[in-house]
C-alpha cells in the first residue's frame, strides 16, 4: 500500500464548521474536539475558534482518530499554541481547493 505524501498544514475554522455534515464541535475544551467533514484534519493542521474577548484562539491538531460510520466523522487532540494576532498560521482553504486534498 502506498503512503500518501504529506502535505502542508491547514487552518480550520471552527466559526466555517457549524452546519449538518459540515461541523465541528468541543469535546473538552481546549484539549478535544469532534466533527463531521469532507476533508478531515490531520496531524499539524490549525484549528481557529473565536474567544468570547473577541480574539481568535489557535490550537494545533495532536492526533486525530477517523471513525468509519459515519466515514466523515473525526475525533482529535487538540494543543493551545496562543492567539492568530500572535502567530503565523496559513488561511482556511476554499472549499474548491478542500475538496482537491481529499
Amino acid at each position: 500500500m502506498t503512503k500518501k505524501p504529506e502535505r502542508a498544514p491547514v487552518t480550520y475554522r471552527m466559526e466555517n464548521h457549524t452546519g449538518w455534515g459540515d461541523r465541528i464541535v468541543w469535546l473538552k475544551y481546549p484539549m478535544k474536539i469532534t466533527g463531521h467533514l469532507t476533508n478531515i484534519p490531520n496531524k499539524g493542521d490549525y484549528v481557529t475558534c473565536q474567544m468570547k474577548s473577541g480574539r481568535v484562539g489557535v490550537f494545533q491538531v495532536l492526533e486525530v482518530k477517523h471513525c468509519h460510520d459515519p466515514r466523515d466523522m473525526f475525533f482529535a487532540d487538540l494543543d493551545p499554541l496562543g492567539y492568530a494576532d500572535e502567530l503565523e498560521i496559513p488561511d482556511e482553504l476554499p472549499m474548491k481547493q478542500k475538496l482537491m486534498l481529499s
